[in-house]
């Protein structure tokens, strides 16, 4: 907790079944995909977590898993929360997982927000932006070009405003649907890659 409000990164995510301090802030994975969701992908100096604000972050993440948000607060305030996240739908590629340009996302028909045990509503225009992968100023055009910092271009989104009470607030967070990719050589889905949350305070 600081003078602007409160930061949340992937490398804090916790088991269901851990034991935290009832005014801890934090991340718990509720379902998952065996091990992975939360995993801190590239946390051991990798190229893709270069970009994460903790040099890791929460990959991996399939439909269906889903994970708490655990923000402590002294206060009952309203406060913007602000997701940091990477596109993982790949609009163009140049091999299997090689993406050389990826989608950008509507994020209220990718997950659904519960605060507290009510919906919170994230407007249409609510996007995570893609980006294109170039080489000396163009797209590139072979997987020896390919850069996995496409995977890790971590894009602060604004969700909107969110009530806090007093005390522990649970916010889980539910991938409901994958996008389906449009590459020529992968015929998959993709989500996203979280970095960290921010709750900041409203004046």
């Amino acid at each position: 907790v600081d003078d602007i409000g409160y930061l949340i990164e992937a490398e804090e995510v916790m088991n269901k079944s851990e034991i935290v301090p009832t005014n801890r802030t934090y991340i718990e994975r509720v379902k998952y995909s065996g091990n992975q969701l939360g995993a801190m992908l590239a946390s051991a100096g990798k190229k893709d977590a270069e970009n994460a604000s903790g040099k890791g972050y929460m990959g991996e993440i399939k439909k269906g898993n889903s994970f708490n948000v655990h923000v402590w607060s002294d206060v009952e305030r309203d406060v913007n929360v602000i997701m940091s996240a990477s596109s993982c739908v790949i609009k163009q590629d140049v091999a299997s997982w090689h993406p050389s340009e990826t989608a950008d996302v509507q994020l209220n028909k990718m997950i659904s927000v519960v605060t507290n045990g009510t919906k919170f509503e994230m407007a249409d225009d609510v996007i995570l932006p893609g980006t294109v992968t170039k080489k000396d100023g163009n797209i590139i055009t072979s997987d020896a070009d390919y850069d996995a910092l496409i995977w890790a271009y971590f894009q602060n989104v604004d969700l909107g405003i969110m009530h806090l009470n007093k005390g522990d607030n649970i916010i889980n967070v539910t991938i409901i649907e994958a996008i389906a990719f449009t590459g020529t050589h992968t015929k998959s889905s993709g989500t996203l890659n979280i970095d960290c949350f921010a709750f900041n305070y409203i004046d």
